[in-house]
């Protein structure tokens, strides 16, 4: 299959990159690079990061260990000295976007 024919299946079926590359068999950063190609462009996209403001609290030593770690399926994590309760946690995420 052709790759821009590739790149149009993939925008057209609603999947994450990450599930229709294993249902296709390439990697992810196949299909961004193919992406990148029919765009026009060859470099890659950047990442934004987005500072959230949040209650400071104690300052963390070498021996805290975590009350809270997200690991997302896109590859970030999220750390937190305290366990969240389910408000909180859903505030995070909505500031975040996720």
């Amino acid at each position: 299959m052709a790759r821009r024919q590739m790149v149009e299946r993939y925008q057209s079926s609603g999947k994450s990159q990450r599930e229709f590359c294993e249902e296709e068999g390439i990697s992810v950063s196949t299909l961004q690079w193919w992406m990148r190609k029919a765009r026009g462009g060859a470099e890659p996209v950047a990442m934004a990061l987005r500072e959230v403001d949040w209650p400071a609290g104690p300052a963390l030593t070498p021996a805290s260990t975590w009350g809270l770690e997200l690991v997302s399926p896109r590859g970030w994590t999220l750390r937190h000295r305290d366990a969240l309760n389910a408000v909180e946690l859903a505030r995070l995420l909505k500031s975040l976007k996720c």
